[in-house]
């Protein structure tokens, strides 16, 4: 299994496309529902940083500020995560997490 880029050491929008790869690739959809409506979503190509560490130090802050441009307060409910995967000989997953408590570990191990 290759690793994930130290969140320290990456480098947003710097390629990291080498031959054989040196760390993991991945790409994530991301859709935030408010009041059953679709108020963002977006895609985040090439990451190599482990899905803990974009959440923690990029995701989530983006995610609140739409929520605060709203001027309303909202309250996260759940959380569900889809992974899919490639390699023909790996399933397809999907996690439930209660309002935003993810189990991190669970997911990347996925990966």
């Amino acid at each position: 299994t290759l690793p994930f880029v130290p969140y320290k050491d990456w480098v947003p929008g710097q390629s990291y496309k080498e031959h054989p790869p040196i760390c993991m690739h991945y790409i994530t959809e991301w859709k935030l529902t408010l009041n059953k409506r679709t108020a963002a979503k977006q895609t985040e190509d090439n990451l190599v940083v482990a899905p803990s560490a974009f959440w923690n130090e990029e995701l989530a802050s983006k995610i609140a500020d739409i929520v605060q441009s709203t001027g309303k307060s909202y309250k996260a409910d759940a959380t569900t995560i889809a992974i899919s995967v490639n390699d023909r000989s790996e399933r397809d997953i999907t996690k439930h997490f209660k309002e935003l408590q993810i189990d991190w570990p669970v997911v990347e191990r996925q990966l």
